[in-house]
This record gives C-alpha cells, structure tokens and sequence, in this order.
C-alpha cells in the first residue's frame, strides 16, 4: 500500500528534526508503539527512504534489550512511520557502532545522507582535514554551493565507512590524504614552471637573528 506523498514528507520532516536537535520521537511502525532515537537517514536499494534508530522503549517484533544494548539498533522504513512525536528527554544510544546486517536485512547498503546542523564555526573546525577539502574545491570549482556538495558527499562516505567497519574517525588518515594532495599540486606546479622555462624553489624560513 503506497504511503501519500505529503504524509511521508511530514514524516521525513519529522524525523530529520529529530536527528538535527538529538531529540528522541514515540511512534507507531507497523502497528506497535515504539520509543526511538532516530540517528541516520539513508535509502535502501529500492531507493525508499530508511532511518537507522536507536529504539530504547515501547514494542518490537523481535523483541528489546537493557536500553544501551547494541541488539537495539533498527532499521525502519520512514513511509511506515505515523503518529510522530517529538519527545522532551535524553538522548538514547549504544557504546558500540550499528550492524546494519542484523538492524535490517533488507536495508543494509544504506546510501547515507546526512542532514545539516546548526552551524557552530571554530577555528578545530576550520583547520580540520575536511574543511581543507572544502577550501580546495571552492577553489578548484569556483564556487561555494558546488563545494559545499562535494564536502557533503566525502562526509557521507565517511560517517558511512565508519557505521559498516565499525571503525573510530582518524583524523590522520585524512590529514596524510591532504599531504600526498599537496605534494601532488606542488609536483604539478614545479612540472608547468618548467614548461615555461622557470625552476620553482622553497621559500627558506628566516633564520631568527
């Protein structure tokens, strides 16, 4: 039974809501009643849309365990979702990462996407690998929208690489991608000068007197 357009939009609307302020939703999924801690938007292969949930409360078919167990995790379809609720109390997880496998058989090549937060700038933030990755392709695609979407897209692959490895952010990692880039531009850069008949060399620092 196909859900009407402007009841899922609601629903997805909803939900992302609940995502951006970490805000647990009650919620009835296939006629039970469910106590949930909405994480990650994604879709399935059949392209409809998914939400990786932390359901810490209310029924489940297979049934629940102490809350801060990882045999919580679900998957749920968003267009099976009604009666939405944002709810006032904590926030609800589990120490270990999802397996989106076990979660949902039938979900678990989630196409993640990440919706925005509030904007809270700080120099970690500026100088962090991504927002290097950022300023280069604003540079390289003259123009901060289409930036702001290639930054969106490496982000998702991340976060999406972290939930199935199961793996913690490295920061290094991606700071060693920047480097080699680098060393890759200046190699680039010294090849062009000298097609041009010059010979590119460091700047020596100054010695302190």
């Amino acid at each position: 039974m196909s859900v009407p357009v402007r009841a899922l939009e609601q629903a997805h609307a909803q939900v992302r809501a609940a995502i951006i302020h970490r805000r647990p939703i009650a919620a009835l999924y296939r006629g039970r009643r469910r106590l949930l801690c909405p994480h990650l938007l994604g879709r399935n292969r059949q392209r409809r849309l998914q939400v990786l949930c932390y359901q810490y409360g209310g029924d489940s078919e297979s049934g629940l365990d102490l809350v801060g167990a990882p045999d919580n995790w679900r998957c749920l379809a968003v267009e099976n979702l009604s009666q939405l609720e944002l709810l006032d109390g904590p926030w609800q997880t589990a120490e270990t990462t999802p397996d989106l496998k076990h979660a949902s058989k039938k979900s678990n090549s989630m196409s993640m996407t990440i919706p925005k937060r509030p904007r809270h700038p700080t120099q970690k933030v500026q100088n962090s690998s991504l927002g290097q990755f950022y300023r280069r392709m604003k540079m390289q695609l003259r123009g901060g929208p289409e930036a702001i979407t290639a930054a969106a897209h490496k982000l998702a692959r991340i976060i999406y690489a972290m939930v199935t490895k199961r793996a913690e952010y490295d920061e290094s990692r991606f700071a060693e991608i920047e480097k080699r880039n680098h060393q890759r531009a200046r190699h680039r850069l010294a090849k062009q000068a000298l097609k041009l008949g010059f010979l590119l060399a460091p700047i020596q620092a100054p010695v302190p007197a």
